[in-house]
């Protein structure tokens, strides 16, 4: 069984990462994988740089440490507004 993890952020302190979560689940559920741990980022721009996320670090690192397999998303904009901040993003987990 593969072990995911959900990334999950909204830019505005007032909106919902429920929907997010709510739609990775389902879909983890489909493909009979097991969430390990849900990282959330919340009221924090995609503009910003790994290092202005806390959660999105955290799971950078929780990656080097082989925590999990997947890193499940609900949208590419979620990791970042800039192709400059995706590219590092991707880099760093690889």
């Amino acid at each position: 069984m593969k072990k995911v993890c959900l990334y999950v952020r909204v830019s505005h302190i007032s909106g919902s990462v429920e929907r997010q979560i709510r739609e990775l689940t389902e879909v983890a559920a489909n493909s009979k994988w097991q969430i390990v741990k849900t990282y959330i980022d919340h009221g924090i721009s995609g503009a910003k740089s790994k290092d202005g996320r806390p959660a999105l670090k955290q799971m950078m690192n929780d990656s080097i440490k082989r925590k999990f397999d997947v890193v499940m998303i609900s949208s590419i904009d979620r990791l970042g507004r800039s192709l400059q901040h995706l590219i590092e993003i991707v880099n760093d987990l690889q």
